[in-house]
């Protein structure tokens, strides 16, 4: 990963892919500490670069909603969500497939999380 980082630098549209794809993978083979905090930063640093409404910040909610719902995490994963769809409607792509995407994480929560 550092040799990566040196490769692109810290600030490019290339680090931002490389810090995303950390955090996934580290997510995916259940290094939860490690993935969430890789996401996190790359949330940060995708904010940062591109702006806040931005498609590719509204992305990196949903990936780390998805680390959250992976942990059960469902509050967390709901908040993430949420921003997501926000970031989608304040750059004004209200059809946008993330957004879409968004809606129905939303309502499988929903259905994970309903008392009988």
């Amino acid at each position: 990963l550092e040799t990566l980082r040196k490769r692109v630098g810290n600030d490019g549209p290339d680090a931002l892919v490389v810090s995303v794809s950390h955090g996934i993978a580290s997510s995916l083979i259940g290094r939860y500490d490690e993935g969430d905090s890789e996401l996190l930063a790359s949330l940060e640093d995708t904010r940062r670069v591109l702006g806040p409404a931005h498609p590719y910040v509204a992305r990196a909610h949903l990936y780390l909603a998805s680390s959250y719902t992976a942990q059960k995490r469902y509050d967390d994963a709901r908040a993430q969500y949420l921003a997501a769809e926000r970031v989608y409607l304040d750059a004004e792509l209200p059809e946008h497939p993330g957004r879409k995407k968004a809606q129905e994480k939303l309502a499988e929560l929903d259905r994970l999380t309903e008392t009988p």
